[in-house]
C-alpha cells in the first residue's frame, strides 16, 4: 500500500512539473516555458530572454491583398500598433495566449511569410 501511494505521488510529482513548463522550437530557437513565462533560450543555452506578452511582430508575403490581411487580422485578435514600410507589421494581442505555440499557428498561414517573438533583455 505505501509503495502504490508512494508511485502515485512522484507519478503526480512529474505531471505537474511537465504541466507547468514545456519546450516549443519555433524558426530556429527553442522557446521554454518557466513559471508560467515563457522564455527565448540563447544559442548555447546559457541565457534566456523574457519573451514580451501580448506583442508580436508579422511580415506578410509581398503582394498580400489588403482584405485578406484585415481578415486574418480578425479572425486571430491582432490589433495593430505599427506598421514599417519593410512590410513588418506589430500587434498587440492577449498576453494570455501561449506566444510560440500561437506564431507557429500564424506562421502556418499562406499569407505570412514570416512571424518574429519580442524578447526582453541584453543581447
Amino acid at each position: 500500500m505505501k509503495s502504490d501511494l508512494s508511485g502515485f505521488l512522484v507519478v503526480l510529482l512529474l505531471f505537474s512539473l511537465f504541466s507547468c513548463s514545456g519546450t516549443i522550437d519555433f524558426n530556429g530557437k527553442q522557446y521554454q516555458k518557466v513559471d508560467g513565462d515563457w522564455y527565448q533560450i540563447s544559442e548555447n543555452g546559457a541565457d534566456k530572454f523574457l519573451v514580451e506578452k501580448g506583442t508580436l511582430t508579422i511580415k506578410f508575403v509581398s503582394g498580400s491583398e489588403p482584405d485578406a490581411i484585415r481578415g486574418f487580422e480578425a479572425a486571430n485578435g491582432l490589433e495593430l500598433i505599427r506598421s514599417t514600410a519593410t512590410g513588418w507589421v506589430d500587434y498587440k494581442l492577449d498576453p494570455e495566449i501561449e506566444l510560440p505555440q500561437f506564431a507557429k499557428n500564424l506562421q502556418a498561414s499562406d499569407l505570412v511569410e514570416q512571424v518574429e517573438i519580442p524578447t526582453v533583455g541584453s543581447y
